[in-house]
């Protein structure tokens, strides 16, 4: 069963572009860990410096142990520096569940 995480978020216009080196720093690191199907950062189409940051899994195992991890650690300490955290969900075949507490 595949399972995602998506994080939506805001990044304010003039940390974009440490923003966006922190994104590809991460991309490259993430992209290599076992059981990752999928991993994307995107930007909203007509609204600049809106972001989804999304990343597949092949089991709902390797992404709890992902939300503990160092990168996404890293992730949502620069979208607290830089930006602000919209709102995030585990998604898998059509559903969501809800995050799990104290993650935030």
């Amino acid at each position: 069963m595949s399972v995602a995480l998506e994080i939506h978020f805001r990044i304010q216009p003039i940390h974009r572009r440490e923003f966006l080196q922190t994104a590809e720093s991460l991309m490259s690191r993430t992209s290599a860990i076992p059981g990752l199907e999928e991993l994307g950062c995107f930007e909203e189409v007509g609204t600049a410096n809106v972001f989804l940051w999304r990343e597949c899994w092949v089991s709902r195992v390797e992404i709890e142990g992902r939300l503990d991890s160092p990168g996404i650690k890293t992730l949502l300490a620069a979208i607290g520096v830089l930006g602000e955290l919209d709102h995030y969900e585990i998604l898998w075949f059509g559903g969501s569940e809800t995050p799990r507490p104290g993650w935030t």
